[in-house]
C-alpha cells in the first residue's frame, strides 16, 4: 500500500511538472504534491570524485586538509550518481570553499534526474565569508579608529541549501527516486571548491517547550557581553562596522570616531549573516538579549534566525523579530518576563544571526500576485485609451474589459486581507498609512472605474505603492551595538543612558570636536600627496582607507585624501593662491581641457608609464582630455549608454530588439500604435553624428566639420525621431515608466541598471540590456558609436618633487589592480548602488555583472567616443545644437534654416575665444597649432 501511495505521489508530481513546467512550479506547490512522500531516514554521502562534466574543466586539489573538486568558472555543469535505497525527500548539504575574495557571488542551480523540481532550484547562493584582519581596530593620529581591511575566509564550510530569498525557515527538500539518481550542479556565477555533498535525512527542529524540558538544572552562569563589532566572520563586506556617537553605545568615547556598532541598512539582504565567537565561563542556561536599532524600514519588523554552534536550538529561534523603533532598544527573544533560554557549556560558542524573510512569505506571495494582476489591467487600459487621451471624453471601459468592475472590487477585498495579514506579522497598523491610503484609492476606482481612463496614472500610482511594500518585506535592516548572555533568573539589561549621562556625553563630545578632525585639505604638501576628490564622502573615505592600507605601507609616502565640491570654483581659487592639490579625481569632462590650456595641469602623456596606463581604458575617453599633443587627464569612470528593454512587453507585441535605426523606428511605430513609447536621452546628437562618420570639429580645431550635407543629414536624423516618427520630446522619468511598462524600450546611462536591479523587484527577470542601435557603414560594419559621460583624474603643476611623487601615486591609483580593489571594496562595503563604472575595461571584465550583460557593456564601451574640446566650442557647441533642436521640434522650425543659424553662432564664438587666447589672429590665421585626437573603430565588429 505504501509503495502505491509513493507511486501516486510521484505521478502527481510529474503531472504538476508537466502542467506548470519547471519555471512555473513554486516550492510550496512541490511540497503539496509530495505530502505523501516519506522523508529519507539516513544520510547519504555522495562520492564527489566520481563525476561527469559538461563545458567545464574541474581539478582535484587540497583545500586546507580536505580534498576538493575545484570549479574555477561559473560555466558548465557537473553531475554525480547517487544511489538511494528508498524513494523519499532529502535536504542537501553542500561542503564548499570560496576561491577568491572578490565581490562576485557564487551561484549555482541544481537538477535532480535532469529536472528542476521547483523554481527555487534555478538559483542557489553560496555565501562568501570575510573577517576583519585586526581587532581591536587601529587608530589614526587623531584617535579615530581606522576601518580594518577584510580578508576572505578560505576554509571550507557546510550549508543546507535554502531558497535564495529565505522565505522558508529550514533547508529545502528534494525528491529522490529509489535506486540510481543523477544530481547535477549547473554553473551560474563565481568559482568554488566542492568538498562534500550529503543527502540529509530531514530532522524536526524541536519546540521551545520540548527543548527546555531537557534542562532541569539551570547552572550557575555569569553574564557575558559581546560587542557586535567584534565578530568572527560575516557573509558580505557590505555588513559594516559603523560609528555611532550616542550615550549608552559601547564602547563609548565621546568626541572620537569609534567603530562601535554593526550593520543597519547595509545588513538587510536575505541570507546575509554575522557570526561571533563568544566565550562562556560557566555552564548554564542563558537568555539572549540584543541592544539594537531598527528605524530604517518604517513599520516593518526585521527578522533573524539564531544559530548556536551551527544549528537552531528550537523553532522559536528560526525567525526572531526586531520591530521598528525610533531609537535604541533592548530585545530579548521570548520577552522580558519569560525569556527563551539556551544551554551553553563552558567554553567558546559560535552565535550566528542570519537575515530571513520567512514570516513574510504568505503575505508577499499574495501581494506579488495581486501587483502582477493590477499591472496587466493597467497596461490593458493604457493600450485602449492611450497616454495622451482627451480628459473630457467619456469612457465606458466595461465595453472593452467586461470584467473590470468585478476585478477591481475583488482586488480591493484581496488587498484588505493582505493588509490584515501584514498587520499580524508586524504587530501593529500605526505605520501602514500609505498602504491604507492606497487601498482607499483602489476602492474609489472600483466604484468608478472610468476614472482610470481620464486619470491615466491613477491605477499605476496605486500598485506602485503596493510594489514598494514588496521591497519593504524583503529588506531586513538591523543595527547592533552589543549582545548579552544573561544567566537564567537574573535581571535583564535596560536600554538608554539616562539624562545625566547623556548631558555629560554631549558636553564632552562638543568640546573634543574642536580638536579632533580627520579631514585636512591643507596638510603639509611637501611631505604628503594631497588628493582632492569631487565625489561623495563615502568615496573619499574608501580612497583614504586603501591609500593608507596599501600605498603608504608599500612606499612610506603619506596620502591625504579630502572632499572637494564639484566644479572648478574652488580649484581656480586654490590654484591662484598657490594652494592647489597634487591630484584631483572625479572631475567632469571639461575640466582637464579648461585648466590644461591655461597651463595649470601636468601633461600626463610625458610621464613614464603613461602609455601602458591608458592602454586599459576605453580609448574614446581620451579624446576630451587631449589637446595639441598633450593629455591633461585620464578617465576613471564612464557611464556608457545601453538599450534597456522589457522582454515581456516586446514579446507580447512581437517586437524584435532593434539592431539599427531602421529597426528602432519600426519598433517605435509599433509601440506608438499600441499607446506605448520609446525613450531617447535628451540632447544626444553625438550618436547620430558619430555613427554617420560626422566629426564635430575640423582637424585643426578652428571650425566645425559638420557644415555639409552629411552633417546636416545626421542632425536631421536626430530631429526626425520626434518630428517624423512621433517620439515624445518630454518624458518625466524613464525609470518609472519602464518599471510600469508603458515605455518598454529606451536608451539610458548604465547607472539606470542598478536602479532597475535594486529598486524594481516587481519586474525582475522581465528586462535586460542590449547595445544601442547602430548605423550601417558602406563597408558593412554596423557602427554603434555613442557618447555617455565620464569623470577624470588630473594632476596640478607644482614642484618637480611633488609632481614626481603625485604621478607615482596616480599610477598606483589608476592601475588595474587598485581600480578593481576600489570597485570591489565600494560595492562590498556600501552595496550594489555604489557600483563603480570603471573606464578600465579589464576592471569591468572582472566585476560581478551577469555574463551576458557584462559582454554588452564591454562591447558598448569599445564603441564609446567623446566630443573633442576646442577653445570656444567646449561650452558653445552642444548648447546651440540643443537650442536648434528646441526650435525645430517644439517650435516646428525648418531644420536646414535652424542648423545654418546655429553653425554661424558657434563658429562666431569659437573665433572670438581662440583670438582671445592667442590661437588665431584677427584674420583667422593659426598662431598656435591645434590638433585633436581621433580613434579607430573597434576591430572585428562586422555584422
Amino acid at each position: 500500500m505504501r509503495k502505491w501511495m509513493i507511486l501516486l505521489a510521484m505521478l502527481m508530481m510529474a503531472l504538476a511538472l508537466g502542467c506548470a513546467g519547471a519555471e512555473g512550479l513554486a516550492y510550496h506547490q512541490a511540497l503539496e504534491a509530495w505530502k505523501d512522500v516519506p522523508h529519507g531516514q539516513d544520510d547519504i554521502e555522495v562520492d564527489i570524485f566520481s563525476y561527469e562534466t559538461e563545458d567545464v574543466g574541474l581539478t582535484e586539489e587540497t583545500i586546507g586538509e580536505e580534498k576538493a573538486l575545484v570549479w574555477r568558472t561559473g560555466l558548465g555543469q557537473v553531475s554525480f550518481k547517487v544511489n538511494v535505497p528508498a524513494a523519499g525527500l532529502y535536504q542537501l548539504s553542500i561542503g564548499y570553499a570560496q576561491m577568491d575574495g572578490a565581490s562576485g557571488q557564487i551561484e549555482r542551480a541544481i537538477e535532480i534526474n535532469g529536472e528542476m523540481q521547483y523554481q527555487e532550484q534555478e538559483n542557489f547562493l553560496f555565501p562568501k565569508r570575510f573577517r576583519d584582519v585586526n581587532y581591536p581596530f587601529e587608530k589614526n593620529e587623531y584617535g579615530n579608529e581606522i576601518r580594518p581591511r577584510q580578508e576572505s575566509v578560505m576554509e571550507s564550510t557546510k550549508m543546507l541549501l535554502t531558497d535564495r530569498n529565505r522565505f522558508y525557515d529550514e533547508g529545502l527538500l528534494f525528491h529522490f527516486a529509489e535506486g540510481e539518481n543523477i544530481l547535477t550542479i549547473k554553473g551560474i556565477k563565481g568559482s568554488l571548491a566542492l568538498t562534500s555533498i550529503t543527502l540529509k535525512a530531514p530532522g524536526a527542529v524541536p519546540s521551545y517547550a520540548e527543548y527546555i524540558a531537557a534542562y532541569e538544572n539551570q547552572g550557575k552562569g555569569k553574564t557575558v557581553i559581546q560587542e557586535a563589532e567584534q565578530l568572527s566572520q560575516r557573509s558580505s563586506k557590505s555588513i559594516q562596522n559603523l560609528t555611532v556617537s550616542e550615550p549608552g553605545i559601547t564602547p563609548e568615547h565621546a568626541g572620537y570616531k569609534l567603530l562601535n556598532v554593526l550593520g543597519g541598512s547595509n545588513w538587510d539582504s536575505a541570507g546575509d549573516f554575522v557570526e561571533w565567537e563568544i566565550p562562556v565561563e560557566e555552564s548554564g542556561l542563558y537568555a539572549l538579549s540584543f541592544h539594537y536599532k531598527q528605524n530604517f524600514n518604517t513599520a516593518m519588523t526585521s527578522w533573524r534566525s539564531v544559530e548556536i554552534d551551527g544549528s537552531v536550538p528550537y523553532q522559536e529561534l528560526l525567525a526572531v523579530g526586531f520591530p521598528f523603533n525610533g531609537g535604541w532598544k533592548q530585545m530579548t527573544p521570548g520577552g522580558e518576563k519569560e525569556p527563551y533560554l539556551v544551554w551553553l557549556d563552558k567554553g567558546v560558542h559560535t552565535l550566528r544571526l542570519t537575515s530571513v524573510n520567512a514570516p513574510y512569505r504568505a503575505v508577499y506571495d499574495r501581494l506579488d500576485a495581486l501587483v502582477d494582476e493590477m499591472k496587466t489591467l493597467d497596461l490593458s487600459v493604457k493600450e485602449i485609451v492611450g497616454k495622451d487621451n482627451d480628459i473630457y471624453r467619456i469612457w465606458k471601459l466595461e465595453k472593452y474589459i467586461p470584467t473590470i468592475e468585478e476585478d477591481l472590487c475583488r482586488m480591493v477585498e484581496e488587498m484588505k486581507e493582505i493588509q490584515g495579514m501584514l498587520q499580524g506579522v508586524v504587530g501593529n497598523a500605526e505605520n501602514l498609512g500609505d498602504l491604507s491610503a492606497a487601498i482607499s484609492d483602489l476602492e474609489k476606482l472600483s466604484k468608478d472605474h472610468n476614472v482610470i481612463a481620464s486619470k491615466i496614472d491613477s491605477l499605476t500610482n496605486v500598485y506602485t505603492i503596493f510594489s514598494n511594500w514588496l521591497e519593504y518585506m524583503v529588506s531586513q535592516p538591523v543595527m547592533l551595538d552589543r549582545i548579552q548572555l544573561i544567566p537564567a533568573g537574573e535581571k535583564l539589561p535596560e536600554a538608554g543612558a539616562g539624562f545625566w549621562r547623556g548631558l555629560s556625553y554631549g558636553f564632552t563630545s562638543f568640546f573634543r570636536s574642536f580638536f579632533n578632525t580627520g579631514d585636512n585639505m591643507t596638510a603639509d604638501r611637501d611631505e604628503t600627496v594631497t588628493v582632492w576628490v569631487q565625489r561623495s564622502r563615502d568615496y573619499v573615505d574608501m580612497m583614504q582607507l586603501l591609500a593608507d592600507e596599501y600605498y603608504t605601507k608599500q612606499t612610506g609616502v603619506k596620502v591625504n585624501v579630502s572632499y572637494c565640491p564639484p566644479g572648478s570654483q574652488l580649484l581656480v581659487l586654490a590654484n591662484a593662491a598657490g594652494e592647489q592639490p597634487d591630484i584631483v579625481t572625479g572631475v567632469d569632462i571639461a575640466l582637464p581641457f579648461d585648466f590644461g590650456i591655461r597651463n595649470a595641469l601636468v601633461d600626463l602623456s610625458k610621464q613614464e608609464g603613461f602609455d601602458e596606463l591608458v592602454s586599459h581604458v576605453a580609448q574614446g575617453s581620451r579624446i576630451p582630455n587631449y589637446f595639441s599633443g598633450a593629455e591633461y587627464g585620464i578617465a576613471e569612470e564612464i557611464r556608457v549608454k545601453v538599450m534597456f528593454y522589457r522582454t515581456d512587453v516586446l514579446e507580447r507585441m512581437d517586437i524584435k530588439v532593434p539592431q539599427d535605426w531602421d529597426d528602432a523606428t519600426d519598433a517605435l511605430s509599433t509601440l506608438l500604435q499600441n499607446n506605448y513609447a520609446f525613450f531617447y536621452p535628451y540632447g544626444d546628437y553625438l550618436t547620430f553624428f558619430f555613427q554617420n562618420d560626422v566629426d564635430v570639429y575640423t582637424e585643426d580645431g578652428t571650425g566645425l566639420a559638420f557644415t555639409n550635407e552629411k552633417g546636416f543629414a545626421a542632425f536631421k536624423q536626430w530631429t526626425e525621431l520626434y518630428v517624423k516618427y512621433g517620439l515624445q520630446p518630454a518624458r518625466s522619468s524613464f525609470y518609472q515608466h519602464f518599471r510600469i511598462g508603458d515605455v518598454p524600450l529606451g536608451i539610458a546611462d548604465i547607472d539606470q541598471y542598478i536602479q532597475f536591479d535594486m529598486a524594481a523587484p516587481d519586474i525582475s527577470g522581465q528586462w535586460t540590456i542590449a547595445m544601442v542601435p547602430g548605423t550601417m557603414a558602406e563597408d558593412g560594419v554596423l557602427q554603434r558609436w555613442q557618447a555617455g559621460t565620464q569623470t577624470n583624474a588630473v594632476m596640478f603643476k607644482t614642484t618637480e618633487k611633488r609632481e614626481e611623487r603625485a604621478w607615482d601615486f596616480l599610477r598606483w591609483w589608476l592601475s588595474t589592480d587598485t581600480q578593481y580593489l576600489f570597485a570591489d571594496s565600494m560595492e562590498n562595503y556600501y552595496g550594489e548602488e555604489f557600483r563603480w563604472f570603471s573606464a578600465n575595461l579589464d576592471v569591468v571584465s572582472m566585476q560581478a555583472w551577469p555574463e551576458d550583460h557584462k559582454q554588452v557593456l564591454l562591447d558598448q564601451l569599445s564603441w564609446y567616443k567623446q566630443l573633442p574640446m576646442v577653445p570656444g566650442g567646449s561650452y558653445m557647441t552642444s548648447r546651440e545644437l540643443w537650442n536648434a533642436w528646441n526650435r525645430i521640434v517644439l517650435d516646428r522650425g525648418n531644420y536646414r534654416e535652424e542648423i545654418e543659424v546655429t553653425v554661424e553662432d558657434i563658429e562666431l564664438e569659437i573665433g572670438i575665444k581662440q583670438r582671445e587666447l592667442g590661437y588665431i589672429d584677427e584674420k583667422g590665421n593659426i598662431l598656435i597649432p591645434m590638433d585633436l585626437m581621433t580613434i579607430e573603430r573597434p576591430q572585428g565588429k562586422e555584422e
